[in-house]
């Protein structure tokens, strides 16, 4: 790293990498909930990603940004536990908030990432990536946003309090 803007190049490859996984795994997750409001807020979101794919490479063409060769790591982590809280048995609803608290995880991952980003660019007096990745940070909070409204006033009102199976007890400590 010997700029700012070439950090700001090397976070655009990074969001594009975890904004193209995410494109790729939300069919799937779509395909594993339960909840209609949920799945069409993922549809909703898919949109949206696919948009925020073509801001960043809109930003990468004009500011001569080489794309591709840097996979965002952190997102194929997330990923990977919005799959397994898929693949839980249990409740409906519960499987559903546990798909939730992982995407919401996914959410904050993106809101900070999108965040640095705005400040470098602001930085950078690059203004038309600025209002582009502005706008993408907002619409990942509104998402994440949605995600707790939906959790809260319909996933919670359907889910079990508690089980008929014994809690886990923690193991004595001597």
């Amino acid at each position: 790293m010997m700029s700012l803007s070439h950090l700001l190049s090397d976070q655009i490859r990074l969001l594009l990498s975890a904004e193209s996984q995410l494109a790729r795994a939300v069919p799937k997750v779509v395909e594993g909930v339960s909840s209609t409001a949920l799945r069409r807020e993922l549809e909703d979101h898919l949109a949206e990603t696919h948009e925020h794919v073509d801001r960043l490479e809109r930003i990468a063409h004009e500011n001569l940004i080489r794309v591709g060769g840097k996979a965002c790591k952190a997102m194929e982590g997330l990923i990977g536990e919005v799959g397994e809280a898929l693949a839980e048995a249990g409740d409906a609803a519960v499987c559903d908030v546990a798909v939730v608290a992982t995407l919401q995880r996914l959410e904050q991952f993106e809101v900070s990432a999108y965040s640095t980003a705005v400040a470098l660019a602001r930085e950078l007096g690059m203004e038309m990536a600025l209002e582009l990745l502005h706008m993408t940070l907002d619409e990942e909070r509104r998402a994440d946003l949605h995600l707790t409204e939906i959790r809260d006033e319909q996933l919670f009102a359907r889910a079990p309090r508690r089980s008929d199976r014994p809690a886990l007890q923690r193991p004595r400590s001597l």
